[in-house]
C-alpha cells in the first residue's frame, strides 16, 4: 500500500522534503475554515476529514493520528483487520468516554 502522507501549509519544505525521500506521497491541504468560533486548541483539527478524499490514491486509507503508533513490523496490517467499509478503534486514553472513537 501507498504511505500518504497529508500536509497542511505550515509544514516546512524540509520536513515535505524528508517525506518524499522516505517515499511517501505528499498531499497538501488547507485547514478547514469553520463559520463558528472554536476555541484554539480546535484549530486545525477538522483538516483531517481530507482523509476520506485520499480514494483517488489508494483503494483503501488507514488514517492514523500523531498520538498513534502501530504496534506490528507490518504497518499494513491495519487493512486486513478491517473487513468493513469504515473501521474505528476506540481510544484507550484514561480521559476519554466510553463512546470516543479514535
Amino acid at each position: 500500500h501507498p504511505h500518504i502522507t497529508m500536509v497542511t501549509p505550515d509544514v516546512d519544505n524540509q520536513s515535505l522534503v524528508r517525506l518524499r525521500e522516505k517515499g511517501s506521497i505528499v498531499v497538501p491541504i488547507n485547514y478547514v475554515n469553520m463559520s463558528w468560533s472554536l476555541p484554539s486548541y480546535w484549530s486545525g483539527v477538522f483538516s483531517k476529514v481530507y482523509m476520506f478524499n485520499l480514494t483517488t490514491l489508494a483503494q483503501q486509507v488507514a488514517y492514523l493520528d500523531t498520538d498513534a503508533f502501530l504496534v506490528d513490523e507490518e504497518a499494513d496490517s491495519v487493512f486486513a483487520a478491517c473487513a468493513a467499509e469504515l473501521c474505528a478503534v476506540r481510544d484507550s486514553g484514561e480521559k476519554s468516554s466510553a463512546d470516543m472513537i479514535n
